[in-house]
């Protein structure tokens, strides 16, 4: 009675799509998907504050390794099979209608990700899909290539092939059935992240954004140009998520105690930017330096800087010494912030790490070690930033998997 032909473990994105794709393939196969909470797609579902991006826009030029931090270059092959494009058209062939955003990213045209979730699962009842909520699995065995899975509840369930779609290798459990099977992995830590900045000198000044700030972190040699603003907390934004993911390790490693240098003006040079205010000086002598206009740089921003360069509010440009200037410019250009600890990006919960590459066949996403097993997802050592590759990833390696499995299940068939 609980023999199957596949079973995924995880009804998550990646674990719904490779079902999904299975039956496209090879719609006489039998699939369960065990979900050990009470519903599919929660992450779906409150993605991209509740709009789920499913994607990035195909058309923009996309380099891998400007994408995903960990997993640029083996990804190369799974995207060859299911690409961004592929995304795009799967959707609309499936009557789910998208929209491309200015940044590149996509959604439905809804805004709402019930209708990715309401796809998925009509499909899923559609090819006879069978989901097993509420249950989880606390062991696995391969005997006579067939695998054996014990669940919470005490219920056996039988199939020859398995996907493991559990996501993120942070809980106690997924390593131990990991080290049960002698899969190598490396455990999850934090990515895209917003940086917390205690005692910020920022204070006030929430909200305010910024369209190109370059930021690097001192003790590391990461650096990244983008989008930032300021918040309660911090700072966050396009800029410092990227930075957040391709430092991930780094930072974790400093236990999230670190330097970040802001440069506010980074399309000008140091020297330029002296230049610009030696400039101010003489042809603003007489007026207040608080009252002044630094390229399109927010005026609070200005005061504020003006301020932490201990330039006094009524001081007139004609009286700025040069060491006053010194400090002005290295403000706008070095500007330094001690950050501690970390601040989830809204509701996304990305991680580095996950099952090492080295034991999976890219073309496949199948266990070098442990034929007929596969892992996709969020399971493998993959993690991109924000956009919507993440989700691509899922889609990418389920659909993987899923092919390879449905190929060999007609094979065993004819």
């Amino acid at each position: 009675m609980n023999s199957y032909d596949l079973i995924i473990v995880g009804a998550g994105a990646s674990g719904i799509f490779a079902a999904i794709t299975v039956k496209e393939n090879c719609f006489n196969c039998s699939v369960l998907v065990i979900e050990k909470t009470s519903k599919a797609l929660g992450k779906v579902k409150i993605s991209g504050g509740g709009r789920c991006n499913v994607t990035h826009d195909p058309k923009k030029s996309l380099l891998l390794p400007e994408i995903y931090p960990r997993g640029s270059k083996e990804m190369r092959s799974p995207f060859s099979q299911f690409s961004f494009q592929d995304t795009v058209d799967w959707f609309a062939s499936h009557g789910v209608k998208l929209k491309t955003e200015s940044d590149g990213r996509i959604f439905p045209v809804t805004d709402s990700s019930q209708t990715i979730i309401d796809c998925f699962l009509n499909l899923c009842k559609n090819y006879e899909i069978k989901l097993q909520y509420s249950e989880e699995i606390i062991n696995i065995k391969q005997e006579f290539n067939t695998f054996t899975l014990t669940s919470n509840q005490n219920n056996i369930y039988r199939s020859k092939f398995l996907i493991l779609a559990l996501g993120s290798i942070n809980s106690t459990k997924t390593q131990a059935i990991l080290n049960a099977i002698q899969v190598v992995y490396k455990p999850a830590i934090p990515s895209l992240f917003s940086f917390n900045i205690p005692s910020s000198p920022f204070e006030g000044l929430e909200g305010l954004s910024f369209d190109n700030v370059e930021i690097c972190i001192s003790q590391t040699k990461h650096k990244n140009n983008g989008p930032m603003i300021i918040t309660h907390w911090g700072i966050s934004g396009p800029a410092v998520l990227k930075l957040s993911a391709f430092a991930a390790i780094e930072l974790h490693e400093l236990q999230y105690e670190y330097e970040v240098k802001l440069n506010f003006l980074p399309e000008y040079s140091e020297a330029e930017i002296q230049k610009y205010l030696a400039d101010k000086k003489q042809t603003e002598a007489k007026q207040l330096i608080t009252n002044t206009k630094i390229h399109s740089l927010p005026t609070r921003l200005v005061k504020r800087i003006i301020e932490l360069s201990s330039i006094e509010s009524n001081q007139k440009w004609a009286d700025l010494k040069k060491s006053e200037m010194y400090s002005l410019v290295q403000h706008l250009t070095q500007f330094k912030l001690r950050c501690s600890g970390k601040t989830t990006y809204k509701e996304e919960f990305v991680t580095a790490g996950g099952v090492d590459l080295k034991l999976v066949n890219m073309k496949t996403m199948e266990c070098k070690t442990i034929p007929n097993l596969y892992f996709i997802g969020e399971m493998i050592n993959v993690d991109g930033i924000t956009g919507g590759f993440n989700f691509q990833n899922a889609w990418t390696t389920g659909f993987t998997s899923g092919v390879d499995i449905a190929t060999k299940l007609n094979d065993n068939i004819t």
